[in-house]
């Protein structure tokens, strides 16, 4: 087992279940490699494959999720997360299935 593998799997359990309203926040010491898990382990087995997932009436679909990355590095107020946010969110807007990836 990887060091990481156990996130992984929790990501895919959290995109699999039918309630995925929320973000998912990578916590970790500064050169701990949680950048690099994103863009490539994440979006090698996450976001560059649909996830497949039961919705509440039993049936069975296919997910493509999409990624944003922000890094809070030099952000000095709520503010600047707010607006680094609502940037994101159109990358987010244009999102096509079908095309996997992630907005930078």
């Amino acid at each position: 087992m990887k060091t990481n593998d156990h996130i992984l799997q929790g990501i895919k359990n959290y995109l699999s279940s039918d309630s995925t309203d929320y973000a998912v926040m990578i916590c970790g010491e500064w050169s701990t490699g949680k950048t690099y898990f994103l863009r490539h382990t994440l979006r090698d087995e996450v976001f560059c494959k649909p996830i497949e997932r039961i919705k509440e009436d039993g049936e069975k679909e296919s997910i493509h999720f999409q990624s944003i990355y922000i890094s809070l590095a030099g952000m000095k107020s709520l503010e600047m997360l707010e607006t680094r946010l609502r940037e994101r969110n159109k990358c987010l807007l244009s999102f096509q299935p079908g095309k996997p990836g992630h907005c930078k």
